[in-house]
């Protein structure tokens, strides 16, 4: 579990280096919503995700004996842990699954990270993960069950809390491996006890939804969805905390996402990778405004958590929305 405290201790940490991201709002998106929603724009973060939160504090507190850092993410961890390590003079090693999209490989590179390319499976990434932890001394950080990383994405939570005057009644943050959800609701829970927790889940990869129903940590079956970025299982670490903390998990379907995606393009004018559209997924459903009413819960928070789009994938998302 993480403390408070430690949440509070990596803002200090990291609060120089990172934005405090923007709350943005837009009444047409509140229209159809039927409420007032506030994102926070962590797609104008660092490297273009929350990721950079964990990454630099994580980074941030190792050893100066520790001169390397390695991770198995091509995606924005591992380019937000190229970026931490860069800046902290420290060498980055990413793992990278053989065939995975040129442009990833060049954001990490571009953040100063060594790509080293390994099988496209579990077993793959783990021993090449495994070669590099010894070739290079490195010190491993997972994307999500690292608790510093958990304390660094925590941060947001803290920033909401500074941003309002008053606390918002519920928030609705996207789930993966369950490190962004677990530092938030760790600290919203420390600044506002009664605002309700909600998971942002694909109905694809509904692990986290699952196991908050079988109240226990249940691991499924990888599936396709758009949202790449949370296509993993809650880990040990975390769970612990979204038992505990977390109120509700709702899921969509990739077409609820494409269609909230587009919605984020054309009105807010804002750019977002799909898993960057669940949580606005999620507050647009039937299920969160049978389940949270709006006479309720008027003013909702939204986290949108990356903006690293890939253009290749905009033409399905289109076609997606529009089906």
């Amino acid at each position: 579990m993480v403390k408070i405290s430690e949440i509070e201790a990596a803002l200090g940490r990291i609060e120089s280096i990172v934005h405090c991201t923007p709350v943005l709002t837009n009444s047409t998106v509140d229209e159809l919503a039927g409420r007032n929603l506030f994102f926070k724009a962590e797609n104008l973060q660092k490297t273009g995700s929350f990721k950079a939160r964990g990454a630099l504090n994580a980074v941030s507190n190792l050893s100066s004996e520790v001169t390397a850092v390695c991770c198995d993410s091509s995606g924005n961890h591992g380019q937000a842990l190229s970026w931490a390590a860069k800046s902290l003079g420290k060498i980055c090693h990413v793992a990278v699954p053989e065939g995975a999209p040129a442009v990833k490989l060049a954001a990490i590179e571009n953040y100063g990270g060594k790509v080293h390319f390994c099988e496209p499976n579990d077993t793959g990434r783990e021993a090449k993960r495994n070669e590099l932890v010894e070739k290079y001394n490195a010190k491993m950080i997972h994307p999500s069950q690292n608790f510093d990383v958990i304390a660094g994405q925590g941060t947001i939570g803290l920033e909401l809390a500074d941003q309002f005057d008053q606390p918002l009644d519920a928030i609705i943050i996207p789930v993966g491996g369950g490190g962004l959800i677990s530092g938030i609701a760790t600290a919203l829970r420390a600044n506002w006890p009664d605002v309700k927790i909600i998971a942002a889940e694909p109905e694809a990869v509904d692990d986290c939804a699952v196991s908050k129903k079988a109240g226990k940590l249940i691991v499924t079956q990888k599936s396709d969805t758009v949202c790449d970025g949370v296509r993993t299982n809650v880990g040990k670490n975390t769970w612990p905390m979204i038992q505990e903390l977390v109120d509700d998990v709702i899921t969509v379907d990739d077409k609820a996402v494409a269609k909230a995606w587009k919605i984020m393009m054309e009105r807010m004018k804002t750019v977002a990778e799909p898993t960057g559209a669940l949580a606005l997924a999620v507050a647009l459903s039937p299920a969160f405004n049978y389940l949270y009413p709006a006479q309720k819960y008027k003013q909702v928070g939204v986290i949108l958590c990356g903006g690293n789009l890939d253009l290749s994938v905009v033409p399905r998302m289109l076609e997606l929305a529009d089906s």
